[in-house]
């Protein structure tokens, strides 16, 4: 069997980014959209609404810069996008369970990692695009978001008003999870890696001696 050459796995790997980033996007604005609204529905003032989900966004940029900042670019690009997409599970399936203020705290920190890890991986595997490509890539990078954005929230209605929130919210967690399989195609292969300078650069007292030179 040939294997699959540098260009192909490029595409490929466009169309895995680009599908599973969508699904987690899809299941993903369920929980962004629903979760102030049930808060509301709770009895809870708009300052307490915005505590709680600024509680949880903090824990999760916390969360994100502690434990996955420093090592998602040196681990492999599957496993940064499948942790993103687990975590897109994670954030319905908690609040569909535990529909509580706490669940609505561990649900908003989960969907902001899962936002922060899945946006961040997906950068580092477009970047073995060229300088040419980068525009159009972007473009449609953005409109596929867009796309998977606004039939989320349209769908999601549609279900809450139908079948009730925990419902809709379990089947979005799966659709979420389904990215997680969607991102076991991708590869390292075509990963960017930047280019070593062969100038030795010059050493500090150097720099010194030609900036007092005015060099």
């Amino acid at each position: 069997m040939k294997k699959p050459s540098l260009s192909e796995i490029k595409k490929r790997n466009l169309f895995l980014i680009f599908t599973g980033r969508a699904l987690t996007v899809f299941a993903g604005i369920l929980i962004s959209f629903f979760l102030p609204f049930y808060l509301k529905e709770q009895g809870l003032t708009i300052l307490e609404i915005g505590s709680i989900l600024t509680f949880g966004l903090a824990i999760g940029y916390f969360t994100f810069s502690v434990v996955f900042g420093r090592i998602l670019k040196k681990i492999k690009l599957k496993t940064g996008l499948k942790t993103g997409a687990f975590l897109s599970f994670l954030s319905s399936i908690i609040f569909a369970i535990f529909p509580t203020n706490i669940g609505t705290v561990v649900s908003n920190t989960s969907d902001k990692i899962d936002d922060l890890v899945t946006r961040i991986s997906s950068d580092v595997g477009l970047q073995h695009n060229a300088e040419k490509e980068k525009r159009k890539i972007t473009s449609q990078y953005l409109i596929i978001d867009g796309l998977a954005m606004f039939f989320g929230f349209l769908i999601g209605l549609i279900l809450f008003e139908t079948i009730g929130f925990r419902i809709a919210l379990a089947i979005f967690s799966l659709v979420g999870l389904s990215a997680f399989f969607v991102y076991n195609g991708v590869s390292d292969k075509t990963r960017f890696k930047p280019k070593k300078d062969k100038k030795e650069l010059p050493k500090t007292k150097n720099l010194l001696k030609l900036y007092l030179a005015g060099e």
